[in-house]
């Protein structure tokens, strides 16, 4: 390899974590559940928010690809997550309206992963939890 800089991609075999066998098949909890009263917070749990940020790390990696020296998500590397999770793309005026007006830096037109988590709130409110899954 010639000298420069390099950014490592992890890639899968598509292959997913299993169970043990004999063991309970029990639901993902989504939101953190506040002690002695079984209420769900406004916080994911602590797999849920590890997921969030690999996500949003991951995208940060395809879109730095494309570009040089960017700390957060602008509207190329939010969509290629927007599309994979949905389905659906979403327009860069529908980014701008939907996601950096209730959870980004309206001046930077830029996601972190602060928005990011504040995004996957809404929306998680909006389409239900299992959206999330």
């Amino acid at each position: 390899m010639d000298e420069g800089k390099y950014i490592i991609v992890p890639r899968t075999s598509g292959c997913s974590f299993g169970r043990p066998y004999g063991s309970e098949d029990e639901p993902i909890q989504v939101y953190r559940e506040a002690r002695g009263t079984g209420e769900k917070m406004r916080e994911f749990s602590a797999l849920v928010q590890l997921a969030i940020n690999d996500i949003f790390s991951f995208s940060m990696i395809k879109q730095q690809m494309n570009m040089e020296s960017v700390r957060d998500l602008e509207y190329e590397g939010f969509n290629s997550f927007y599309l994979k999770a949905t389905d659906n793309e979403m327009s860069e005026l529908e980014f701008n309206k939907e996601v950096i007006e209730k959870c980004g830096q309206v001046g930077n037109r830029h996601l972190n992963l602060r928005g990011f988590n504040e995004f996957c709130h809404i929306f998680a409110e909006r389409e239900g939890e299992k959206a999330l899954l």
